[in-house]
């Protein structure tokens, strides 16, 4: 049986071997090793612990300041990780010391925020989700955003129109828009008015002029009506001055409907 005084410094020591120790007391005892990994506690190892056996794999000195250690894969080692601006290690606590944003440092947790769902890391953010659906208004100055209002933050119509209708304010609030029966066609050269209704001046007394472009006429396609003249006599006319002599025609004339009785004018001989 091997005595420890037989052995070297450093050998090689089989998980079956035994040692025989001398004590004062008790006299002689046997050691048995069988697991030397977990039995022996060395506050000394020399070389590098591998990593397989829950060491670095490397040999580490202090770096001399608060630092983490990491894993550095592209280098396949394991190093210290410098603690860079805005950061500060305060006893086990990695913190921001960053109060405002630009430079190298990121936006401050603490400032205001509009995201779209909450986010724990942040303070102070708004977040759009806890608004009702609709379209986003920006409160001038506090920068509050809340959903604007249909008929007071925007115009809105009723919801159906007429095709080629002519759109029309509802009341005086300038917010909403109502249909009109009127319509212009898609070439933009025509209006259409149902019914019997038809051009209005805005004001009383007040004329509805129609001017063509150019040599153009105001043609009516089967002829036109008036109600009873009001006022002086002479102010209702239509016609034209001929110059020259004038051949009764029969065929040509314009009737004239005064007091229910139809008057036909043909044209002067």
């Amino acid at each position: 049986m091997p005595q420890f005084a037989s052995y070297p410094q450093v050998t090689i020591i089989a998980p079956t071997d035994t040692f025989l120790i001398n004590q004062a007391v008790g006299g002689v005892k046997q050691i048995e090793f069988q697991d030397v990994e977990a039995s022996l506690s060395l506050s000394v190892i020399p070389g590098v612990l591998p990593i397989a056996k829950g060491g670095t794999g490397s040999n580490l000195t202090s770096p001399g300041q608060d630092a983490i250690v990491f894993w550095d894969n592209s280098a396949a080692a394991i190093k210290f990780l410098s603690i860079g601006d805005g950061l500060q290690i305060v006893g086990t606590v990695l913190s921001n010391t960053v109060t405002g944003g630009g430079g190298g440092g990121g936006a401050p947790i603490g400032a205001t925020y509009w995201t779209s769902v909450p986010n724990a890391d942040l303070t102070n953010e708004f977040a759009l989700s806890t608004l009702a659906t609709g379209l986003v208004k920006n409160t001038a100055v506090t920068g509050v955003p809340s959903i604007a209002i249909a008929g007071t933050d925007y115009a809105v119509g009723p919801g159906s129109s007429t095709a080629n209708g002519l759109v029309r304010f509802n009341g005086t609030g300038g917010g909403t828009y109502k249909d009109s029966g009127v319509t212009l066609a898609d070439a933009g050269v025509a209006f259409v008015f149902p019914g019997a209704s038809g051009l209005t001046s805005s004001g009383s007394n007040q004329n509805v002029t129609l001017t063509p472009s150019g040599t153009g006429f105001v043609s009516m396609s089967t002829g036109f009506k008036t109600g009873n003249p009001n006022g002086a006599a002479g102010l209702w006319r239509t016609g034209k001055v001929t110059v020259g002599a004038v051949t009764a025609d029969t065929t040509s004339y314009v009737e004239v409907l005064i007091d229910g009785a139809v008057i036909k004018l043909i044209k002067a001989s």
